[in-house]
């Protein structure tokens, strides 16, 4: 069996096999349909949508029942659950519409192709910025890579439609670059706000 996440209510989902431990209950699902972090995302994802109420663990973790008997796992689940019960996230991702292509290996045009891509990605996080800013909301630091940079954005549930207008208007006010798109995806999970995948904060 595969530990999928926690919960403090007593509705737990039909395909999962509730395990009662230091006054949780673990999600726990076959480890034999549930071997690699995309299916149990999936399964997550399914559990979510049909509204029910746990702190996820990162699907990247193989975590099995065994592992919960280490006590310093429940440490903060009250704290977490606190803070996240009942929400969800948006992830926000800002990028350019079109991908650059490959960048010179060498030499000045390599240095004027870097300093174009930095000055990019900074123009990205600060427009990232000002969106989550305007929002209110708890969010993750801002995560860049080459080309996008992204957060995470902790939703009430019963707020999502209200937050996807809100960041429509706020995206539209700001001066944004034609040549830059924000992406908005979910209601997921709220992964990003349980540290380590166990609810530890």
């Amino acid at each position: 069996m595969n530990v999928l996440g926690w919960t403090g209510d007593t509705k737990v989902p039909p395909d999962a096999h509730p395990f009662h431990h230091g006054g949780w209950t673990a999600l726990l699902a076959p480890s034999d349909s549930t071997k690699t972090p995309h299916v149990r995302l999936a399964m997550q994802v399914s559990w979510f949508d049909a509204g029910f109420n746990f702190i996820p663990v990162a699907p990247a973790q193989q975590l099995t029942p065994t592992d919960l008997t280490d006590a310093a796992c429940l440490g903060n689940l009250n704290t977490v659950w606190q803070n996240i019960g009942g929400h969800g996230q948006f992830c926000l991702a800002v990028r350019p519409r079109d991908e650059d292509g490959p960048m010179p290996s060498q030499g000045r045009a390599w240095l004027q192709a870097r300093k174009a891509q930095q000055d990019q990605e900074r123009q990205h996080k600060t427009l990232l910025d000002k969106i989550v800013t305007g929002l209110n909301l708890p969010a993750n630091a801002c995560q860049q890579g080459a080309h996008r940079a992204s957060s995470a954005i902790l939703v009430p549930r019963n707020a999502a439609q209200k937050t996807r207008q809100a960041i429509a208007e706020i995206a539209q006010k700001l001066e944004t670059p034609q040549d830059v798109t924000l992406v908005v995806s979910g209601l997921w999970p709220p992964l990003g706000f349980t540290q380590n995948g166990l609810g530890t904060a």
